[in-house]
């Protein structure tokens, strides 16, 4: 196994030098940084990002934000009494571009104010100065901006004679002004010390006749040029390198022995450096940088920027092909799109030029695309809405003749197993995924659970619901952010160090192959293409023989794996039950609307096969595109949780919420041009589009308009053969019902009428001596407010039954309402002779921004329950038929859920609601703690999972940082069925998924 002592015995260096400083001129200058006293640490990008990693942070907030900190000792200097200053150097920054405004900070030395300085929004940020009354002095000089176009770079103070005392250091202080502002100022924790670090890289320079290995050194030199001497054990002699003021990067070669190797270092005849590297046996390793985008619709810009942003990546990208078509291989730039709503846009504005440009890229791969339309929530889509999300990487293929052979999903961790059988049928036999990844969050990554941990950098065949398909799955093990912050020609500067990293670690956890995926991905979400990117790596394989870098189209990366190590790898089966989708429940209404709305257009498309008409494409490619892009990822801003009434948040939701409204428009249109609509009439048709009979009670009018002025109570149905049932009427609502029977893939017609020839039906409702409920029994204990994280509110008890709207031969309609503080009607409907229970949970939901959530219990009397959940054509449990990484607190129901023992049990849908949880609710404490410098405490993900007697329907929930709504408000709609029956049985479970989300289609002549 490698090992490297990175940071090697550093021996005492100086603590003050003579350095030229800006304004200032050349002084003797002591180090500014030497210990915290108080104040917010933050991890951050400094001008040393590589060492520099953590701040003190101050905000312009309420005046009291104080940041706090002791400097180098103060030396004695000849005659110090005659210095009239002294001069302290550290690392800082403040925004700029991100500023709001002019903010102001005031600087204490040794608890006395000494000035007042102010930093300014600008896109150009720059150097500052700021005099104190007394001679004091502060001097910003810039270096760099970051990522976010804010100020980097180093401070200078002049301190008059009056607050020095030899022998002791200065106490710092500086707190932002009472500004109302988020806007900052930091200083690094990094001291300017003469100091010297050691790294054996694991890397092979090329060319050389032994396997000659860097061994590099990182020098910190406070003062004016001069030079460091090294002797490495094993070498004759010593080597000297000229070295400058500031931080520095030095490599030497050396022969790779497993053996431990002294190595010293000497500036200015103080040694700063004994240390014992072990140079390590080398793993030949081929790295495959796969750049890209990540495509975030919404999220860290406005949607339109967003399309703008990914248009000009494009561009940006075609430019670099043409730029480095000669450069040698794995060098040639290659552009990777991970989601084709950015090809769709781009195709829809270039010009002829550059779609023939863009077509004869993908063609000889010089541009992959991913068969993904978005990165979807799959979790919460039907298995028919998975096959959308693919349909234009068919349409590519169909128009263009393009080779879209793999899929890549980005940020989102987990996929529902019904993916796997889309993919197939779809031509896809290859995923890359990058999920979310945070080096210093617990799990590696924000809301992921153990994704990285069990799939990391462990390729698998993941075998489809039926067995009959399986797909190559490659999980980069830094996801798809391992490269964030790291700003185009950045990987130049800061490269090296992190390459030899992340080799390091694949070694450590014993990676077995010599391909590895690495996501290159720069910036932040929707970060830009790297032109340096190519020059960067033909520089590098130049320079090494291993690693070799590879600018990797990923369709032709994963085909070469599974060239070489198809036979090799695992194959798995099951779900890799998802993590984010419960974030889609900060807006339950818009949710369930759109499940609904996506089971109803499934429908109809199955309806225009049965009565042969066609559905316009257009429209029927709309809906399906608005139903998918609604379960794009993307909920709204970065800081829709922070921030929710901030235009930015507010804009982003319109445009996500219009995705839902467009659905439901598209679907309503199809179905107004297939089936006419007309008002209540004597005629109904009714059609069943499912490949089996089906029994339903039919929605009638109570009464019927036969000629103006004249009506007639509905009292029966008559079918074309002569058959008639009797119609049940509510006793309030205008609304009858009759039991229909509709022969499997065909329609049925019926005429309404005001007599009946039969004696009306006594009604006998019967308790199921199967079953272990009754309707009354259901509703009661079974609502579950969270107010916060951990406090429970539960509505036992308080439901009380309003009024019994009908009774009769079907069906037993019953109202209650909850009588807690927010308005809940619950309906019942309990069907006779179907041992069918329907709940209908109506939810007046007001506005609340505090940590909520609700959960709609079952808690049934079955002894030694094992818990369904329904997917495709199959089901898993809590305890079997998902994989490693998946998510334990709460599982996907695609339509169905079911708890049952040898003997009895109930199968439930929810048209609406898509989140169960088993046996307990999910615990959103925090409680999981960062990792290194990280304070913050994280939500701790269940390890296992069990079935239980009771389930919960997670009904909503506003429990995201990000991304997600704040709050949501206004009437809520779940509908639950209970089916009772005796043994499982899976086919019932599954027709009984398909009947409650797919019902008659009924329409009046």
């Amino acid at each position: 196994m490698r090992t490297a002592l990175p940071a090697a015995l550093l021996l005492p260096g100086l603590l003050h030098a003579q350095v030229d400083l800006p304004v200032f001129g050349k002084q003797q200058v002591i180090n500014g940084y030497a210990k915290d006293v108080e104040g917010e640490v933050l991890s951050y990008f400094s001008v040393y990002p590589e060492h520099a990693t953590t701040a003190l942070l101050t905000r312009c907030t309420d005046g009291k934000k104080a940041i706090a900190w002791e400097t180098a000792v103060v030396p004695h200097y000849p005659q110090d009494e005659h210095i009239p200053y002294y001069y302290f150097s550290w690392i800082a920054a403040h925004n700029s571009s991100t500023s709001g405004g002019d903010r102001s900070f005031d600087l204490y030395i040794n608890d006395a104010k000494a000035l007042t300085f102010t930093t300014h929004h600008s896109t150009t940020p720059g150097s500052w100065e700021a005099d104190g009354t007394d001679g004091t002095k502060l001097v910003f000089e810039f270096s760099k901006k970051d990522r976010h176009g804010d100020a980097h770079g180093f401070t200078h103070l002049r301190v008059p004679r009056k607050f020095i005392t030899p022998g002791q250091p200065l106490r710092l202080k500086v707190v932002g002004h009472a500004q109302n502002s988020p806007d900052w100022f930091m200083t690094f924790r990094y001291s300017f010390e003469e100091k010297v670090e050691v790294e054996a890289l694991p890397f092979v320079y090329r060319r050389s006749h032994s396997e000659l290995q860097p061994l590099q050194f990182t020098v910190m030199h406070f003062g004016k040029p001069t030079t460091m001497e090294v002797w490495i054990d094993g070498q004759q002699g010593s080597q000297k390198f000229k070295i400058a003021n500031g931080l520095q990067v030095i490599e030497t070669p050396i022969v790779g022995a497993f053996t431990p190797v002294k190595v010293k270092a000497r500036i200015d005849k103080v040694d700063l450096l004994d240390s014992l590297v072990v140079i390590p046996k080398l793993v030949h390793r081929d790295v495959y940088l796969v750049h890209h985008s990540h495509t975030d619709i919404g999220y860290s810009h406005l949607q339109a920027e967003v399309e703008r942003i990914q248009n000009n990546n494009i561009w940006k990208a075609l430019e670099l092909i043409e730029r480095t078509k000669d450069y040698p291989d794995g060098s040639r730039f290659v552009w990777n799109v991970e989601s084709l709503w950015a090809v769709e846009n781009f195709l829809g504005i270039a010009s002829e030029a550059d779609k023939q440009r863009f077509i004869a890229a993908v063609k000889n791969g010089s541009i992959a695309l991913s068969a993904n339309y978005a990165n979807i929530l799959t979790g919460l889509c039907t298995p028919e809405e998975m096959h959308w999300i693919m349909e234009y990487a068919d349409s590519l293929r169909k128009w263009y003749d393009f080779p879209i052979t793999m899929a890549m999903q980005t940020d989102i961790p987990g996929m529902s197993w019904s993916m796997v059988d889309a993919y197939a049928a779809h031509g896809i036999r290859h995923l890359s995924q990058g999920p979310n990844y945070i080096p210093d969050m617990p799990d590696g990554g924000d809301r992921i659970g153990s994704t990285l941990r069990e799939q990391g950098d462990k390729p698998y065949w993941w075998k489809s619901t039926t067995g009959r398909d399986s797909i190559l799955v490659w999980t980069a093990g830094q996801g798809y952010g391992g490269w964030h912050g790291y700003t185009a020609g950045a990987i130049k500067e800061r490269g090296t160090r992190k390459i030899a990293a992340y080799m390091n670690e694949l070694d450590a956890k014993r990676y077995r192959y010599r391909m590895v995926q690495w996501r290159y991905n720069i910036v932040s979400d929707n970060g830009p293409v790297d032109s340096t990117l190519s020059d960067f790596v033909r520089d590098w394989n130049e320079k090494y023989a291993s690693p070799r870098l590879i600018i990797a189209n990923a369709g032709t990366m994963m085909q070469e794996f599974e060239n070489l190590y198809g036979k090799q790898i695992p194959t798995w089966s099951g779900d890799f039950t998802p993590y984010w989708e419960d974030g889609a429940y900060s807006t339950a209404k818009e949710e369930g609307d759109v499940r609904v709305l996506s089971a109803r257009l499934t429908n109809l498309i199955e309806a225009a096969k049965i009565l042969n008409k066609p559905i316009d494409p257009h429209l029927l490619y709309r809906a399906k595109r608005s139903i998918v892009m609604w379960h794009e990822h993307t909920w709204g801003a970065w800081c829709s949780i922070s921030d929710p009434d901030a235009h930015f948040t507010t804009d982003q939701w319109r445009v996500k919420q219009d995705f839902a409204d467009s659905a439901g428009w598209y679907v309503d249109a199809i179905e107004r041009r297939m089936i006419p609509w007309h008002d209540c009439s004597a005629d109904l048709s009714a059609l069943n589009t499912l490949p089996w009979e089906l029994s339903s009670l039919v929605v009638l009018c109570d009464s019927i308009e036969i000629e103006t002025g004249k009506r007639f109570l509905v009292k029966a149905v008559h079918d074309e053969n002569g058959s008639s049932q009797m119609v049940q009427r509510e006793v309030q609502g205008g609304l009858s019902y009759a039991p229909m029977t509709i022969p499997p893939e065909s329609t049925k017609a019926w005429r309404l009428s005001g007599t009946t020839n039969w004696r009306e039906a006594r009604h006998q409702y019967r308790k199921n001596k199967r079953t272990m409920v009754i309707p009354e029994w259901v509703p009661k204990h079974s609502l579950h407010y969270r107010n916060g994280t951990d406090v429970v509110v539960e509505s036992e008890n308080q439901v009380v039954l309003k009024d019994t709207i009908s009774t009769g031969p079907y069906m037993m309609h019953i109202v209650g309402q909850d009588s807690s503080s927010w308005s809940r009607w619950i309906e019942t409907r309990a069907w006779v002779e179907k041992d069918l229970v329907q709940l209908r949970y109506i939810i007046s939901k007001s506005k609340v921004r505090e940590k909520e959530s609700l959960h709609l219990a079952l808690p049934f009397n079955i002894p030694n329950a094992t818990v369904r959940i329904g997917i495709g054509d199959t089901c898993v449990t809590p305890e079997s038929g998902r994989i490693p990484g998946s998510n334990n607190d709460f599982f996907c129901a695609q339509r169905w859920i079911d708890v049952s023992n040898d003997s009895m049990g109930v199968t439930i849908v929810c048209p609406q609601g898509a989140i169960w949880e088993v046996g307990e609710m999910v615990d959103e404490r925090k409680v999981n703690p960062g990792k290194g410098t990280n304070p913050e405490y994280y939500k701790a993900w269940k390890t296992e999972a069990k079935s239980s007697s009771t389930i919960y329907l997670y009904a909503l929930n506003n429990y995201w940082h990000t991304n997600f709504k704040a709050d949501q408000e206004g009437p809520i709609v779940f509908d639950i069925y209970l089916k009772m029956h005796g043994p499982f049985k899976l086919e019932d479970a599954r027709r009984f998924g398909l009947e409650m989300t797919r019902p008659l289609i009924t329409w009046w002549k």
